[in-house]
């Protein structure tokens, strides 16, 4: 690079010589001048491609948010089998460009069955980024433990439990019927999986 500009350089300041024949007094401060501005210009370029490499946008991180809860919280009674137990408000962002679509997975972490399924989504597409309360995102629905589609709400027989939601980000659209099992949905996108978000929450019911 550096000897093709010092050629450049030689070529231009000869032809320059040459059409407009300096006398002998300015032909130093001419070809100073001529080198400084040629140098200049390639500080720029370099200073340009610098910039443009920089510029380069960071991968997102996939994320999991609620406005009816903060991670790690108890939720409200009006998710649960005490109230009108709908599905609550969610927040998906940060997916990653190559994702095909995304699956939901909400379940008991300290029943006795362990991974009691509340909820299952599968094939809901990339470009979902709030999912209402009470309302199913498009998708298909998988089974849950009841045996059924849809949200089911907590409903704990005794004490405090956990209750984790997981979105998964995979890069296609699984091959799977409606009302599929969590074991088969899981064991269909282990190949796939490009990253993955969690949110927690606890509830404990009210002694009556």
């Amino acid at each position: 690079m550096e000897l093709a500009g010092g050629i450049i350089l030689g070529v231009t300041l000869l032809f320059s010589l040459l059409a407009f024949n300096p006398t002998s007094s300015s032909i130093s401060d001419w070809i100073s001048k001529e080198i400084t501005a040629f140098n200049a210009r390639q500080t720029a370029g370099i200073g340009a491609v610098s910039a443009n490499i920089g510029t380069n946008p960071k991968r997102q991180t996939l994320a999991l948010s609620s406005s009816a809860f903060v991670n790690r919280s108890a939720m409200p009674a009006r998710y649960s089998c005490d109230s009108i137990g709908v599905s609550p408000a969610l927040s998906i962002s940060g997916v990653p460009e190559e994702a095909q679509s995304l699956v939901l997975i909400m379940e008991d972490i300290d029943t006795p069955k362990v991974g009691w399924v509340h909820w299952l989504v599968f094939n809901i597409p990339p470009t979902v980024k709030e999912i209402p309360e009470g309302k199913e995102p498009v998708g298909r629905a998988g089974k849950n433990s009841w045996g059924t589609v849809g949200y089911g709400g907590p409903c704990p027989t005794k004490g405090e439990n956990s209750y984790v939601f997981r979105v998964y980000a995979l890069n296609r659209v699984l091959a799977l019927p409606v009302g599929s099992t969590k074991e088969k949905v899981l064991a269909e996108m282990k190949m796939y999986v490009l990253t993955q978000a969690e949110l927690v929450w606890r509830y404990k019911r009210a002694t009556k």
